[in-house]
């Protein structure tokens, strides 16, 4: 039997500590898309997975219009309006899950109403003067929401003109309201 006259060996243990990274979708937020107009945002970005990534909602709803593709990418055109939540969700390829909840508000569109004010009629005098709505969803209709016209004039439901021959004399206030094919109004 032989020994080691340089004495004995000390073998130290060899640990390892492993510490677990989940895999996370980076965006906290997203903008919200705009009334009837074109939205497009991403594609999502993700830390600590392993490409290819594939997306969806998995709880909550999105507007009408738009949708979350599998690349992660939010797009469409909505025609709704109000508050809305929904969580995405994000599958790599070694099958690893993430989620993380969203919420933004499709506002209803600001619908606006010209000119702000109309020339004077003149008695017996022929009058024409249009108002005009915008910003809205077209076509757009119409009416007297308050006082009364001077005898004489009349409002073109489909057109915005105010036109006749004043009959009578006086000061005369009205209210016009516009509403657009969605039925969102304005008002002056």
């Amino acid at each position: 039997r032989a020994s080691s006259a340089a004495g004995s060996r000390n073998l130290a243990s060899n640990t390892s500590t492993f510490a677990y990274v989940p895999m996370t979708l980076d965006a906290v937020s997203v903008p919200a898309p705009i009334y009837n107009q074109a939205y497009s945002f991403g594609p999502f970005t993700v830390t600590n997975g392993t490409a290819p990534y594939t997306f969806n909602v998995s709880a909550g709803a999105l507007p009408s219009g738009i949708t979350l593709s599998p690349g992660g990418s939010l797009s469409g055109t909505t025609g709704q309006t109000g508050a809305f939540t929904f969580t995405a969700r994000v599958v790599d390829a070694n099958g690893r899950v993430a989620t993380r909840p969203f919420n933004f508000t499709v506002a209803a569109p600001t619908v606006t109403l010209a000119p702000a004010t109309l020339p004077n009629a003149t008695f017996g005098v022929p009058y024409s003067e249009t108002v005009s709505a915008g910003g809205g969803a077209t076509p757009y209709t119409y009416d007297l929401a308050g006082g009364a016209l001077p005898t004489g004039l009349s409002l073109g439901t489909s057109s915005g003109t105010i036109e006749g021959t004043p009959t009578a004399a006086g000061s005369f206030n009205f209210t016009v309201i516009a509403i657009d094919a969605n039925g969102f109004t304005a008002s002056r």
